[in-house]
């Protein structure tokens, strides 16, 4: 039954991946300049994956600020390969203009791009480096020398190309952005896609079940810190409730403001509510802890 009821989902998610693909290179292709209509594809399907497989889609500031520091080192660390691929075009196209063998140019000029955008942190694809490089690098063998400087002429041609691509990622960042969304309002939940660039995502956006392993005899237990307890003013880390109890806590509500997924430095403060999820046969005895119960001490 849980397969069935699957299909229509798995469904509008491949509709959704094909529109996006669509929409990317007719959005891209009257571009001047564009070296590959697949630079906006490439980019496209990053954001739709990423909307797609969010546990739940919400319009408050709190939640694009996670989604956009998701985003945002993908579309850096791709612009930069993007960059470096020019910029090794027009390297190895002007040692071709001075002599260096042509063939032997192209080749590095691959390798090189394919190498180094591997190492750059955030890049979804060498493709877009290799392709940039390539249109660069082929352009400016096919300028024919007249008078005046090499630089003069070349210098036109490098700008297009390069506004061109960069019109592209941008164009594909928001087909992405669109579709994923119209996707995901669709969706009764998130939806992983399969070799997505997407992940990993940070542990508040990624869904529940997969972060915590969970069981099946799990519970949820609300706890109130007594303000007498012993452990007030300590971090969670030194509490090791996982460690002891295989509770982990899920948040923490702290004079109106809910602390969601607090990383092990954070500190118990009395008056604190903790949402604890742990297994049934243990979970009260990491509740006492806190209650400030006889277990505290």
């Amino acid at each position: 039954m849980g397969k069935d009821r699957d299909k229509w989902p798995i469904f509008l998610i491949r509709l959704g991946q094909a529109m996006t693909v669509g929409l990317a290179y007719y959005s891209v292709v009257e571009i001047p300049g564009l070296t590959s209509s697949f630079v906006a594809i490439f980019v496209a399907l990053l954001p739709f994956d990423l909307i797609v497989a969010m546990p739940s889609i919400s319009l408050g500031l709190r939640h694009w600020r996670q989604f956009i520091r998701v985003l945002l080192p993908r579309i850096t660390g791709t612009a930069f390969v993007l960059m470096m691929g020019l910029a090794l075009g027009l390297a190895f196209g002007l040692g071709v203009r001075f002599g260096f063998p042509a063939s032997l140019a192209g080749v590095l000029l691959v390798g090189l791009a394919y190498t180094l955008a591997l190492r750059i942190p955030g890049n979804i694809s060498s493709y877009v480096a290799m392709v940039g490089g390539l249109a660069v690098f082929e352009r400016l063998l096919t300028i024919p020398l007249v008078s005046g400087g090499l630089f003069d002429q070349m210098a036109p041609v490098v700008l297009t190309i390069a506004v061109g691509t960069f019109s592209a990622l941008l164009a594909g960042w928001a087909v992405g952005l669109v579709m994923g969304l119209i996707t995901r309002f669709l969706l009764p939940r998130g939806y992983k896609t399969l070799r997505s660039f997407a992940y990993e995502l940070p542990l508040e956006m990624q869904p529940f079940r997969e972060v915590l392993k969970m069981e099946t005899d799990l519970a949820l237990a609300e706890v109130n810190v007594a303000m007498d307890c012993p452990l007030l003013d300590r971090p969670l880390r030194e509490l090791r409730l996982r460690e002891a109890y295989r509770t982990n806590v899920l948040a923490i509500h702290r004079e109106g403001k809910d602390i969601v997924v607090p990383g092990g430095e954070e500190l118990i403060k009395p008056g604190d509510l903790i949402l604890l999820l742990g297994p049934v046969g243990s979970i009260s005895q990491a509740a006492n802890l806190l209650k400030g119960s006889a277990e505290c001490g």
